[in-house]
């Protein structure tokens, strides 16, 4: 979601007309999360409607086919829909509960839960419940892997741990859990907030500054502030001149905020430093 040049510049999406939460990411590594959807019972038409502040925009349609269920059931009891830092465990486990159709609870039931998206972790509460023994795979560590096999308790039911990938973003974490012998699967999603900033990236100053030495440099100073994955808003950044007596112009777009790319740039009086300012601030709040 997004594109590389403009993509973070005032995105917002929609599904089916509700306003989605949106988390731009890097270029086009943008997420969103649109929960509380209603679907009738047979075929339905998911819209997705996307679009940036410099005119750029995308519909994307799905089709979804709601049937009524048959047979033994596969639900999800808890753990959806929840947030935890990058590589942070969520606070309650995922549980799902295997039943007949009459509400009984199926024990030993073979269930499978899968990573699929970001690279998060999966450990059972549990140990005993394990069908197959994970240590051995690669991707294991100290928070489980990314696939268990485990089976359902006397309750029909199983639940695990689940630890945040390194990708931050809206529903961006998700887990299926699956059985040979059940018509269902079940799907979680978990949202992963970014880490305070922890490093600051600058590209090519000093060979920019050479191109003209009595006029602007050709492309402006830029620095990107992340948690060594994923990008970081709201962190101060001043530049200030140390050498030479040059003087500094904030690019700032019409709400303030400080675009990376092309378009939106408003005329600023030069500073010797400043920082940028955050989206609606004032400028006397921001220029030193």
């Amino acid at each position: 979601m997004g594109d590389a040049l403009s993509g973070f510049l005032g995105l917002n999406v929609s599904v089916n007309g509700r306003a989605a939460s949106v988390d731009v990411g890097i270029g086009p590594n943008g997420t969103y999360q649109r929960e509380g959807i209603p679907l009738s019972l047979g075929t339905n038409i998911v819209s997705v409607f996307a679009a940036d502040r410099l005119g750029n925009s995308i519909i994307k349609q799905i089709q979804v086919i709601r049937a009524e269920p048959v047979g033994p059931r596969l639900l999800a009891v808890a753990g959806d829909l929840q947030q935890a830092p990058i590589r942070g465990r969520l606070p309650t486990p995922l549980l799902v509960k295997v039943t007949q159709p009459d509400g009984s609870p199926i024990a030993n039931q073979l269930l499978n839960f899968q990573v699929l998206r970001s690279d998060g972790r999966l450990l059972p509460v549990n140990a005993t419940q394990l069908a197959t023994d994970p240590t051995g795979r690669p991707d294991y560590s100290s928070n489980g892997a990314m696939f268990l096999q485990l089976l359902t308790d006397t309750h029909g039911e199983a639940n695990v741990w689940w630890t945040m990938g390194m990708d931050a973003g809206h529903a961006n974490n998700r887990v299926s859990v699956s059985g040979a012998s059940l018509a269902e699967t079940v799907y979680f999603c978990a949202s992963a907030i970014r880490a305070p900033g922890a490093s600051e990236s600058i590209s090519d100053p000093e060979t920019r500054s050479e191109a003209n030495r009595s006029g602007l440099a050709p492309e402006p100073l830029k620095v990107w502030v992340s948690d060594g994955n994923n990008p970081v808003a709201g962190i101060p950044v001043t530049f200030r001149s140390i050498q030479g007596g040059g003087t500094l112009l904030p690019i700032l777009a019409a709400d303030g905020a400080s675009p990376s790319g092309a378009g939106l740039r408003a005329a600023s009086r030069a500073s010797g430093s400043f920082a940028l300012a955050a989206a609606g601030t004032p400028a006397g709040d921001w220029l030193r």
